[in-house]
């Protein structure tokens, strides 16, 4: 599972869309999209397990580690880094 959010150019601001999904390619395409209009500065994927939670006995979304971080490249793609170590594997 992956949570993911896509950031605008003011850092100030909220994000302009985040979620949740299980599979980690639509994610980047949909995150490629927001960068190659340059409507979005930069693109955040996780990792993430659900869990229950012991206080509210709900499910709750905890990071594995890995992380990767998207970019718009200077020829209008996306250029995708491993944020952390662990997702470079």
């Amino acid at each position: 599972m992956y949570t993911w959010q896509v950031v605008g150019h003011d850092p100030a601001e909220e994000p302009l869309c985040a979620g949740i999904g299980d599979d980690l390619a639509p994610i980047m395409r949909l995150i490629e999209d927001y960068l190659a209009r340059d409507a979005a500065f930069v693109g955040y994927i996780a990792e993430a397990a659900q869990w229950l939670s012991v206080g509210q006995l709900e499910p709750v979304h905890v990071p594995t580690g890995r992380e990767w971080v998207g970019r718009r490249d200077r020829n209008g793609g996306c250029l995708w880094r491993a944020a952390t170590p662990d997702a470079q594997r």
